[in-house]
C-alpha cells in the first residue's frame, strides 16, 4: 500500500511539473510574439508623444562590437525589449546600446522633427537612418566628438529630421559612453524646439551672469586684502562656472568652432 501511495504522490507530483513546464512555455511563447509585434511596430509620427522612451525597442551590446547590419537583422528582434520606467537610465556600463522605431507619414505633405537626445555627457552617439531598406543618412556625434555632424547647435544632441509622404523610415540609434548612460528621448516639433531652446540658454545666460560677477568680486577682494580664502572662493566659482557650461554642451561646441 505505502508503495501504491508512493506511486501515485510521484505520478501527481510528475503531472503538476508537466503542466507548470506547459504554462511557463505558452508564456514564453506569448510574451515573445507580443514583444516581436510591438517592436515592428510602425509609429505614425504625428500621433507621437513628444517622450518617446517607451516606444523604442532597447537592444544591450555587452561586447560593443555589434554592426547596424546585425541589429537590424530578424533574429535580434528578440532580444529588443521596452521600457516603462520614467527615465532610460542604464547607468555606468561598459555596454553600448541600441535604440530603434520605425516612424510613417500618411499625410499628403512632409513631416519634419526634431529628434533629440537630452544629456550632453553622451560620449558616442550614433543615428542610422533607413528608408525603404536602404541607408539614407548617418550622422555621428557625442561629447568626444568635436567634427560631429549635427546640423542643429544645441545645449543637447539633437538631429532633424524629415519623412515625406506616404512615407515611413527606421531610426536606429548607437550609444555608448565613458559617463552615466542617460537617455531622455524626444522627438519635438521644430517651432517649439527653438522655443524651449531660447528659455533654456535665457536662463543659463543669467545663472553664468552671476557667477562671473561672484569670481570678479571675489577676484578683486583677493588682490585689494591679500586673502587667499578670496582666492579659494574665486576660483571654485571659476570652476563651477566652467563644468556648467562643459554639462551643457557649451564648451563643446566652442572648441568645435575652434577646432574648424
Amino acid at each position: 500500500m505505502a508503495i501504491l501511495a508512493n506511486g501515485q504522490a510521484t505520478k501527481r507530483e510528475s503531472v503538476l511539473v508537466s503542466r507548470w513546464a506547459a504554462t511557463l512555455c505558452f508564456t514564453l511563447l506569448i510574451t515573445m510574439s507580443h514583444s516581436g509585434d510591438s517592436l515592428a511596430a510602425t509609429y505614425e509620427i504625428k500621433d507621437l508623444p513628444r517622450d518617446i522612451r517607451t516606444k523604442v525597442g532597447i537592444l544591450e551590446d555587452k561586447t560593443g562590437k555589434t554592426t547596424i547590419e546585425q541589429v537590424r537583422g530578424k533574429h535580434y528582434i528578440p532580444y529588443y525589449y521596452k521600457s516603462t520606467k520614467s527615465v532610460l537610465n542604464f547607468g555606468f556600463t561598459d555596454s553600448a546600446y541600441w535604440l530603434k522605431i520605425a516612424l510613417k507619414n500618411s499625410a499628403e505633405s512632409p513631416i519634419r522633427r526634431i529628434l533629440e537626445i537630452d544629456w550632453p555627457t553622451l560620449s558616442q552617439i550614433d543615428l542610422y537612418i533607413f528608408e525603404k531598406q536602404s541607408l539614407l543618412k548617418h550622422s555621428k556625434t557625442g561629447s568626444k566628438d568635436f567634427t560631429s555632424s549635427l546640423e542643429i547647435n544645441a545645449t543637447s544632441f539633437v538631429f532633424p529630421i524629415e519623412i515625406g509622404p506616404k512615407s515611413s523610415q527606421d531610426f536606429f540609434i548607437r550609444i555608448q559612453s565613458k559617463h552615466e548612460v542617460r537617455v531622455p528621448i524626444f522627438l519635438t516639433i521644430p517651432s517649439e524646439f527653438y522655443a524651449s531652446q531660447h528659455h533654456k540658454l535665457a536662463f543659463l545666460f543669467v545663472v553664468c551672469g552671476i557667477l562671473i560677477a561672484l569670481f570678479l568680486f571675489n577676484a578683486a577682494l583677493s588682490i585689494g586684502l591679500r586673502d587667499r580664502a578670496y582666492s579659494m572662493v574665486s576660483l571654485s566659482t571659476l570652476a563651477f562656472l566652467l563644468g556648467l557650461l562643459a554639462y551643457h554642451g557649451v564648451l563643446r561646441d566652442a572648441i568645435g568652432d575652434f577646432s574648424h
